[in-house]
């Protein structure tokens, strides 16, 4: 029994089909490529994870140089401890953002005194009514004080119809009220306004420019307005008016 051959041993010799051998060759291939979309699938998210992950330490660190700028605002902006307090008050100018400090750099103006000629009747031309409006003006402003009025109302009488004390630019609350000794340097008349009174044979009206001069050493510019009025042979101030004054220096 043991010598003869088996016969199932044939059919190990036989040898492999090419369809059976194509077989097993394709399986390898295909199990490649099934894995390879699954590799392939896990790319874009992976991508999509880093840039989310980017774009969050771009939006932090924007968030934390924002909450810088903020706690370090307050602190540039509050005054140290040395600055000086401003002493603007609601009385000081406006500028249309808030009370304003006075500016600094505008200085109250110095003057040097100086020494006035002594107070002298002034001379005039009764004849002439512009001597006439010169020398009023020349006298109203001659002032070693001012209450001294009556002295000038003593010097213009005989040319002058004005009661002193209602013109007086000396008196109290007047627009020359402070600026006595003083002495007239220049009288300039010019053409009349429109609103004076119409100049004729027997009338006539100026305007004028005179230039006070103070102990002090200030300069005041005073602008005025006069009539006259013949009367006989003789001019006379029947109307007169301070329209202005400005100091200089």
């Amino acid at each position: 029994m043991s010598d003869q051959p088996d016969p199932l041993e044939a059919f190990d010799k036989i040898p492999e089909t090419d369809h059976e051998s194509a077989q097993h060759e394709d399986l390898t291939p295909r199990r490649q490529q099934e894995d390879r979309p699954r590799r392939r699938a896990w790319k874009p998210l992976l991508a999509v994870l880093v840039l989310l992950v980017l774009v969050g330490l771009i939006l932090w660190r924007c968030s934390g140089t924002n909450r810088t700028d903020q706690s370090q605002a307050p602190a540039a902006a509050s005054p140290s401890s040395s600055s000086p307090t401003s002493t603007a008050s609601s009385s000081d100018v406006v500028d249309g953002y808030g009370p304003q400090a006075p500016d600094s750099t505008e200085k109250t103006p110095s003057y040097a005194p100086v020494k006035l000629p002594k107070a002298t009747a002034p001379e005039v031309d009764t004849h002439d009514s512009e001597s006439v409006m010169k020398a009023f003006l020349t006298a109203i402003n001659t002032r070693d004080k001012d209450d001294d009025d009556q002295r000038v109302s003593e010097w213009v009488k005989d040319y002058s119809r004005i009661d002193l004390a209602d013109i007086d630019p000396y008196a109290t609350n007047g627009l020359m009220s402070d600026k006595a000794p003083a002495r007239s340097s220049s009288v300039k008349l010019d053409k009349p306004t429109s609103k004076q009174d119409v100049t004729t044979s027997t009338q006539k009206s100026k305007t004028a420019t005179v230039t006070v001069q103070s102990a002090s050493g200030q300069k005041t510019t005073q602008e005025w307005e006069l009539t006259t009025g013949k009367d006989g042979d003789t001019w006379k101030v029947q109307s007169v008016h301070l329209v202005s004054v400005a100091g200089k220096q």
